[in-house]
């Protein structure tokens, strides 16, 4: 009997006796044709029997399933079938898996050879933790923690870095690593020492008000840069928490309560250490013009501008840590979804969501501020969560302020007026200790020595000024007027300069302060 849609060498019995896969030249014809028929007979139907068709079940040819009938050999209906992956152990329930399922992270063979590695390895990536066994390789640094350790995300061969960090590394470059702890410790070690010193010299002066305003200022400097000393050392010891896996760590650690500490705390150091230096130059500048009147300086004249100084510094450093209606500091947030191949979502796009989702279910309004949107996002998508957000310190992962900016960026206005702040402070600090250079070359008796003393001293300020904040100023000036900066330009700018004020500042001031007093 024949089956008339029996399609020939396919390598699939249709007609009863093989006619059309055994003795016509097929080039898989031994896979079951060696076998006598009568292995077939059992692959019959019995409706088809019964009607006297002899028609061949083709589910049961090459579909990984062997039949098994004594004496026909195990498989005798798997062998040689084209499109199918055999697994490495055959055995009684599974031969072989399809061509389809082979590699797509689920176990088909008994032995889990069709998701080996050394199969696989090209299209899959596989989890540290085997939870799940693997995962495609466009899933690879998508953003998204495919495994439950989120080791798809870190891979051995990862090239993903920052400006700051490294796949491993939360400082990726090695030198930098050294610098940030040499600094961080000679600015904490240096400035304590400073504090302590001052502190005993301001309990042994007397009658000597002027000297003990310059101590008390100096006392504050050295407090406010010991700050610094401790963001950087904080920053270096979490650097070396995480290093070996800090691609692990990445999206917590910059949107965590801890970074944005530390961020605020670099701005409190660098605001009250610049407005610190600026009172002091002024307080200076105020007693070589008018001796007289300041050498019984009274003590409000330097302790409310302090308490103003470090008002101003703190008030500063703290805003972007506020929790504000309209999101001004955010910039983006961590939110595992489905809409994009990444978890780190900005915040515009997190906006679109919302107003979209309103729509939908006709709950539109006019305007959303921050907390509508995160309260639409949490009602419409009640599986999915915020994680976390990325605040105006975290966009790098040692966790400095957004001082390169463009117009229209988050929060530019803010990184703006503390460029803009910093560079009248410096500038305004320069100009008075030319003056005070001027006047006082005027006015010394000591001699040309003294004078070119005072010179060299005053020249060391303003030069470790300018070669700090200037630098900074004038690099986001020009970034924010449109051009492209480098990398390395923000790394050696905010990274190195910002901080090293806070290095030098104990060394200067601790002999340059009390020497100008003494003048």
């Amino acid at each position: 009997v024949f089956y008339t849609n029996a399609s020939v060498c396919d390598g699939i019995p249709d007609c009863y006796d093989r006619q059309d896969e055994c003795g016509v030249g097929c080039a898989n014809e031994s896979h079951f044709c060696d076998s006598d028929i009568s292995c077939h007979k059992v692959q019959l139907t019995e409706i088809w029997e019964k009607y006297g068709l002899l028609f061949l079940n083709k589910r049961e040819y090459c579909d990984g399933r062997p039949l098994k009938k004594d004496p026909c050999p195990l498989g005798f209906d798997e062998t040689n079938c084209t499109d199918r992956y055999y697994c490495n152990i055959p055995t009684k329930y599974r031969f072989s898996v399809d061509q389809s399922l082979l590699c797509d992270g689920v176990l088909d063979c008994e032995d889990g050879s069709d998701e080996w590695e050394s199969v696989c390895n090209e299209s899959r990536f596989y989890c540290n933790n085997k939870t799940p066994l693997s995962v495609a390789r466009e899933q690879v640094e998508n953003g998204i923690r495919d495994c439950s350790d989120g080791s798809d995300e870190c891979p051995a061969d990862s090239k993903k870095k920052s400006v700051f960090s490294s796949p491993f590394e939360m400082i990726g470059n090695p030198i930098f690593r050294v610098i940030l702890w040499i600094m961080g410790g000679l600015s904490f070690v240096g400035n304590i020492g400073v504090t302590v010193i001052g502190i005993l010299h301001i309990r042994e002066t007397k009658n000597e008000p002027l000297k003990l305003a310059f101590l008390w200022l100096l006392v504050n400097l050295s407090i406010s840069d010991s700050i610094m000393g401790i963001y950087l050392l904080s920053v270096s010891a979490m650097g070396k928490t995480f290093s070996g896996r800090y691609c692990y760590h990445d999206t917590d650690w910059r949107s965590s309560s801890a970074c944005s500490v530390l961020g605020s705390m670099s701005i409190i150091s660098s605001e009250v250490s610049a407005l610190t230096m600026t009172t002091m130059a002024t307080i200076r500048l105020f007693s070589v013009y008018f001796p007289m009147k300041m050498s019984s300086i009274l003590r409000r004249t330097y302790v409310v501008p302090m308490i103003f100084c470090w008002c101003v510094g703190i008030l500063l450093g703290t805003l972007p840590l506020a929790n504000y209606r309209s999101g001004y500091f955010i910039k983006a947030v961590w939110y595992p979804n489905y809409f994009f191949t990444r978890q780190e979502i900005l915040k515009s796009d997190v906006v679109w969501i919302a107003q979209r989702a309103g729509h939908f279910t006709g709950n539109v309004t006019t305007s959303m501020d921050w907390f509508d949107v995160k309260d639409t996002m949490t009602r419409t998508f009640q599986e999915l969560e915020i994680k976390g957000e990325f605040g105006y310190f975290g966009e790098t992962s040692v966790c400095l302020p957004r001082l390169f900016v463009k117009v229209g960026d988050t929060a530019w206005e803010y990184s703006t007026f503390i460029i803009v702040l910093n560079f009248c402070l410096f500038v305004y600090m320069a100009i008075s200790y030319i003056a005070l250079y001027q006047r006082s070359r005027k006015v010394t008796k000591a001699g040309k020595n003294k004078s070119n003393k005072l010179l060299q001293t005053v020249f060391l300020m303003i030069v470790s000024n300018l070669c700090c904040w200037i630098p900074i100023c004038i690099m986001a000036f020009v970034n924010l007027s449109g051009v492209e900066l480098d990398s390395i330009v923000y790394i050696v700018c905010a990274g190195v300069l910002l901080p090293i004020n806070s290095v030098m500042n104990p060394l200067i001031y601790s002999d340059v302060a009390v020497n100008l007093v003494r003048k």
